[in-house]
């Protein structure tokens, strides 16, 4: 009777464990885009995540752009987006690759998930300031100086005193936003440009499996004291 008591109450804690805690996943936009640089209409299943991109000016036709760096010192890059690009899907200009007026991009999971972490860099900024630099997530408007830069994301020294250092920096917003399966998460453009670096979330494990799995447990708990 111990034992089956002891396996119920494991099957319980397991459950309660595994719907609080969950292995986070990192989408370096910086790095993928290194590698392939090129524009989508829907960039699909890139790690259970939809990407599309939409605009407000006279061609809201967007793409999701992820722009590639290119040596020491040179703009970051990551997800953006592009209006036009070529036949090889290379943004057309190039320097509209990134999240300027009017445009958004949109991130749909096809599963609920929790953000835990955006990273952006400011790319494109013009005069490189970090004051009055405002960004737009799910409707709500955050200066970029009041994101944390982050230097192990960064190049230069890290002092943020010089166009360089501002030209390559990442600032990272600590979120804890849930996310449903299916539903549009936005970042948008408010009053400055800007490119997602990166994003980390973690998969919120459905209930029903968990229950599934706590059935079987004292499944096997009940077989074994029968015999």
């Amino acid at each position: 009777m111990k034992l089956l008591k002891n396996i119920v109450i494991s099957a319980f804690l397991y459950t309660v464990a595994g719907s609080a805690y969950a292995v986070p996943t990192l989408l370096d936009f910086k790095a993928d885009a290194d590698v392939n640089e090129r524009g989508y209409l829907s960039l699909n299943n890139y790690a259970g995540l939809k990407i599309t991109a939409s605009g407000t000016d006279d061609d809201p036709l967007q793409y999701a752009y992820m722009d590639s760096r290119s040596g020491a010192n040179v703009a970051n890059g990551g997800l953006g987006a592009c209006m036009d690009v070529t036949t090889t899907f290379q943004c057309n200009p190039a320097s509209d690759d990134n999240v300027t007026t009017g445009e958004s991009v949109h991130m749909v999971w096809d599963t609920n998930i929790v953000i835990t972490g955006i990273w952006f860099n400011n790319n494109h900024d013009g005069n490189w300031s970090l004051e009055g630099n405002t960004i737009d997530i799910e409707g709500d408007d955050y200066l970029f100086s009041a994101l944390d830069f982050d230097a192990s994301r960064s190049s230069g020294d890290g002092t943020l005193t010089d166009a360089v250092d501002k030209r390559n920096a990442d600032f990272f917003y600590g979120i804890s936003r849930n996310v449903s399966m299916n539903s549009s998460f936005d970042i948008s453009y408010f009053d400055d440009q800007f490119y997602i670096s990166a994003i980390e979330f973690e998969t919120v494990p459905e209930p029903g499996m968990l229950a599934l799995l706590s059935i079987g447990l004292i499944g096997l708990g009940v077989a074994r004291f029968r015999k």
